[in-house]
C-alpha cells in the first residue's frame, strides 16, 4: 500500500485522502528514529500540499487517534487544478516533530509526483434531478407510477423504467428542488428500448415540452450504447411541482434514467 492514497478530485467537492500508518512507520527515516517508529507517540500529522499554478497552500491534518489516517480535501469551483506535496510531518503529543521532505518521499521528482501530487477535474453538470433506475430498482417515496408502469429487467441487461400499453407514465414530485417558474431546463432521457411508432410526452411544473434540442431521436438512443441519452428543452411552469413523463402512443418503452439540469 502506497503512504498515501489519493482520491478522484472534483473542484467544488471534498475528497478523501488517507495515508498508511504501517507505510509511514516503514520509511527509512521514521524507522531510524526510535520514538517517531512508535505511532502511539503520535498525536497528529499534517502533508503540506501547495498548487503548481499560484501560492495556494493547503494544509490537511490526520488525527492519529483515529485508526484510519484520513481528512478531506476541501475546495471551491475555484481551487487550483493541481497541488504537489511538499512535506509530510509526524507531530508528536510533546509539540516535537519528524518531517518528511518532498526529497525524502521518492527516489526522483517524477516517481514523488506520482505517488503524492493531486490533480483536480472540473465539476460537471449540476443535477437538479438525477434518476437511474437501475439503482434502487424500486419507486422511491416521491415517485407515482401511472397505469403500472414497472421497474424490471430491461433490454440492455439493466433494470429499466418500464411503459407498456395503456399509456403508462410516471410522476416525480420535485418539491423542494429549486425549480423556478418561467427557467429553462434540459432533460436527458436514457432511452433502453422503444418502437419506432412511441414517443413520450413531458411536462415540468406544469409546462410541456418546448423542443428537442440536437438530432437524435428516440430510436436511435435506443440503439446507443447505455449512456446514451436524447435530450429536450423544458421551460418550467408554476401549476404543478410534479415532473411527469408520459407514454403517448406506440406500445413499448423502457427508459433507463432521467436527468434535469438547468439550461
Amino acid at each position: 500500500m502506497p503512504i498515501l492514497t489519493k482520491p478522484s478530485l472534483v473542484k467544488g467537492t471534498p475528497g478523501l485522502v488517507t495515508l498508511s500508518r504501517a507505510d509511514i512507520i516503514a520509511h527509512p527515516k521514521v524507522a531510524a528514529s526510535n520514538h517517531f517508529k512508535v505511532d502511539t507517540n503520535w498525536s497528529h500529522l499534517t502533508a503540506i500540499f501547495v498548487s503548481t499554478v499560484s501560492n495556494q497552500t493547503k494544509v490537511l491534518t490526520f488525527k492519529a487517534s483515529i485508526p484510519s489516517l484520513s481528512a478531506e480535501f476541501r475546495s471551491t469551483a475555484a481551487v487550483d487544478s493541481s497541488f504537489k506535496l511538499v512535506a509530510l510531518s509526524i507531530h508528536d503529543l510533546d509539540g516535537g516533530t519528524l518531517t518528511l521532505k518532498r526529497t525524502d518521499l521518492g527516489a526522483s521528482e517524477a516517481v514523488v509526483a506520482a505517488a503524492f501530487d493531486l490533480s483536480f477535474t472540473p465539476p460537471g453538470p449540476s443535477f437538479l434531478l438525477n434518476r437511474d433506475f437501475n439503482s434502487p430498482n424500486t419507486f422511491l417515496s416521491n415517485e407515482t407510477p401511472i397505469n403500472g408502469a414497472s421497474i424490471a429487467g430491461g433490454a440492455k441487461g439493466v433494470d429499466a423504467l418500464n411503459f407498456n400499453n395503456n399509456v403508462k407514465g410516471l410522476d416525480i414530485d420535485l418539491s423542494g428542488m429549486g425549480f423556478v417558474s418561467g427557467s429553462s431546463y434540459k432533460v436527458r432521457v436514457h432511452v433502453h428500448a422503444v418502437l419506432a411508432d412511441s414517443s413520450l410526452a413531458m411536462t415540468i411544473m406544469g409546462a410541456a415540452l418546448v423542443a428537442q434540442v440536437g438530432g437524435q431521436n428516440l430510436v436511435d438512443c435506443a440503439n446507443g450504447p447505455i449512456g446514451t441519452y436524447v435530450e429536450y428543452t423544458l421551460i418550467a411552469g408554476s401549476s404543478s411541482t410534479l415532473f411527469q413523463i408520459k407514454q403517448n402512443s406506440g406500445v413499448y418503452f423502457q427508459i433507463g434514467a432521467i436527468q434535469i439540469l438547468a439550461a
